[in-house]
């Protein structure tokens, strides 16, 4: 998932696809691979976008909490109702601590 502009795309194909079977649309959570790399500061933002192979780049961004939360709210703003985590610098205290401050500001 790279932007709101496509999750939105998907989810018309898959309201789309409710109606031709007769779901309710509704009774699907949507929920997305959060597109970004959770960071403390600007060296560990560097030090990420070092880690993150080319391939990934273009959907999985390095951001401190409030640009996590600012990017993840684009998305919850067209509908997305959950955010998965493959976020494999998580293995902090403080980097968890981080992710519970992103958490707190999407209400």
């Amino acid at each position: 998932m790279t932007s709101p502009e496509e999750f939105t795309r998907k989810n018309a194909v898959l309201e789309e696809h409710c109606r031709a079977v007769g779901r309710a649309p509704s009774t699907i959570v949507r929920t997305i691979g959060a597109p970004i790399w959770l960071i403390r500061d600007e060296q560990e933002a560097r030090e990420a976008a070092d880690r993150i192979p080319p391939a990934r780049r273009a959907t999985m961004r390095p951001a401190g909490p409030e640009q996590a939360a600012e990017i993840l709210r684009s998305f919850m703003n067209v509908g997305a109702q959950g955010f998965t985590f493959n976020n494999p610098n998580l293995s902090t205290p403080e980097l968890l601590q981080a992710a519970g401050q992103v958490k707190a500001m999407l209400g």
